[in-house]
């Protein structure tokens, strides 16, 4: 989305930030009649909470934290007040904060 001339889109427009609206839209559309489908994470691999700043496990209070995947020999060593790598799944079969 936007020109090959590289004129503005307008102030603060992204061809991303333009174009997400149409794919939301169009995915709609597209997946309207079809089953949802969990995400199966593959074998050897943990999802866990981890600290945006840090990159350590979330220790549970902070709300500046992301999910991230590890290979099982590569998950961030557990310190005193972090959290475990979390096992549970959510119904978009995605790993929740609460559950382990």
């Amino acid at each position: 989305m936007g020109f090959d001339d590289k004129t503005s889109l307008g102030k603060g427009e992204t061809g991303s930030r333009t174009a997400l609206p149409i794919w939301i839209s169009y995915m709609g559309q597209a997946l309207k009649n079809k089953p949802q489908e969990n995400f199966a994470v593959p074998s050897g691999i943990t999802l866990m909470r981890v600290n945006i700043e840090t990159g350590l496990p979330s220790n549970g209070n902070s709300q500046e934290t992301i999910m991230e995947a590890f290979v099982d020999s590569s998950i961030p060593g557990e310190k005193a007040g972090h959290g475990a790598p979390v096992r549970g799944k959510s119904s978009m079969g995605l790993p929740e904060a609460s559950t382990y």
